[in-house]
Formats: C-alpha cells, sequence, structure tokens
C-alpha cells in the first residue's frame, strides 16, 4: 500500500514538474514525500479501521469514521522519530534529484 502512494505521489507531483532545475527538485520531492506519507497514513488507518469494524469493534459507522483519525494521529506520532524522518528527507530529496535527471535526459 505505501509503495502505491509513492508511486502515485511521484508520478502525479514530482513527475510533472520535472525539468525545472536542480534546486526545485528539492522542492517538489519535498512536496511528493510529504504527499506520499499523507495518503499513507490515510490509507493504512483506513484499513486498520476496516479490520476492527470486521470484528464489529464499533458501536456505529460514526464511531468508525472518527477513529480513522485517531488511527493517522497515532500512527503519524509513530513515525516521528529521528530515524524515520531523516530516512524520509534524504528520500525525498534523492528522489527529486533522480526525478529531475531523468525529466532532463527525456524529455
Amino acid at each position: 500500500m505505501n509503495t502505491i502512494c509513492g508511486l502515485v505521489a511521484g508520478w502525479k507531483i514530482a513527475g510533472p514538474r520535472a525539468g525545472t532545475g536542480y534546486v526545485a527538485a528539492f522542492s517538489y520531492g519535498l512536496t511528493a514525500l510529504v504527499a506520499m506519507v499523507v495518503m499513507a497514513l490515510f490509507f493504512n488507518s483506513f484499513g486498520m479501521m476496516i479490520k476492527r469494524s470486521l470484528r464489529k469493534l464499533y458501536d456505529g459507522p460514526g464511531e468508525a469514521v472518527t477513529d480513522v483519525f485517531a488511527l493517522f494521529i497515532e500512527h503519524g506520532t509513530m513515525i516521528l522519530t529521528p530515524e524515520i524522518l531523516a530516512t524520509l528527507l534524504i528520500g525525498g530529496f534523492a528522489g527529486g534529484l533522480i526525478t529531475e535527471f531523468f525529466g532532463r535526459r527525456f524529455s
């Protein structure tokens, strides 16, 4: 699921901006990174809510929907470690630079 979120964010956000320069590559690499993280957190939280709802852990649909956002915050705080943040930032920068390289080469 996370890989698909990364592919969609890269294709839709970073890809169209390729060819604007290596300085801009850092910017759209980070933009795609943030979009990927938000999508991944949402879809993982939604999937966990579906699993919990199939176990009948919610009293109604309103409680299930609000739990998606509680799970989003819970999962978001779990990734706020220096190691994960550093990996994401380096990956965002590298992804932007690689996108820029191939955007210049094949445009």
